[in-house]
């Protein structure tokens, strides 16, 4: 994860990813350089309560199109970068992108990965994933993790989001975890307040946090996709009825 201490303003672009199956549609932002933010349909109103605070000195357009965003991206001058970063932004240079931004394709790629597999998880003659499926995932989380992103916030909330994204595919940790992670044992409340405030969806896994009793906690995004995330990810365990009327037990 990189942060960017220096920003002073970008122009945003925005675009939109839609997987049917899995979380549904997001919305994602990013300038020329770094993934900015992710945010799932229905939370619009808390998007764009982000970007007024931290990005109001900002233009903010969709996507161009091909040939405009190869222009602009020939444009980027890489200096004092490190080499994962150097690596992403060379491929936003190429040019080689399609129609979306890499950012896009990258968490677009992941969704499909976990839907294919929990897919064949669900299917009746196929009562666990097959290797390559997890490899699949495996690979695509990798991917994405290579990604430069800069959530903007305040201090606490990026040391907050930094051990958010040390949290490995596949598993989990309580609030009362995080806040040990980032040496603030004491802040589990305002750990908990940051990680709800996380502004990159899916690629800073904040649906990794659980309660301590092993339950879901809450999740800006709605239980709902918390618990197909984190099904997906091989953790069905958690999952939980939501649809079921209380007392039917």
């Amino acid at each position: 994860m990189h942060w960017d201490s220096n920003y002073s303003g970008v122009l945003l672009y925005r675009e939109t990813v839609d997987v049917s199956g899995a979380v549904g549609r997001l919305t994602i932002i990013h300038d020329e350089r770094y993934l900015r933010a992710v945010y799932f349909a229905g939370r619009e109103e808390q998007l764009n309560a982000h970007l007024t605070r931290w990005y109001s000195g900002c233009r903010l357009q969709d996507y161009a199109e091909p040939a405009l965003r190869k222009e602009r991206s020939a444009r980027i001058q890489i200096v004092d970068q490190s080499a994962l970063v150097n690596s992403a932004l060379a491929k936003l240079s190429s040019g080689d992108m399609g129609s979306e931004s890499i950012w896009s394709r990258k968490i677009k790629a992941y969704l499909v990965a976990l839907r294919q597999m929990n897919l064949d998880r669900c299917a009746v003659d196929k009562p666990s994933p097959k290797k390559s499926r997890l490899e699949d995932v495996s690979q695509a989380w990798q991917e994405l993790g290579e990604l430069p992103i800069d959530p903007r916030g305040t201090d606490h909330q990026r040391r907050v989001w930094a051990g958010l994204s040390q949290i490995e595919l596949g598993k989990t940790t309580s609030y009362k975890g995080l806040a040990d992670a980032i040496d603030n044992p004491r802040a589990c409340r305002a750990v908990g307040t940051a990680n709800g405030a996380n502004p990159i969806s899916i690629v800073v896994p904040c649906h990794r946090v659980i309660a301590a009793n092993g339950g879901l906690g809450g999740y800006g995004g709605g239980l709902v996709r918390k618990s197909w995330l984190l099904s997906a990810e091989c953790m069905q365990h958690l999952l939980m009825d939501y649809s079921k009327p209380k007392g039917s037990d």
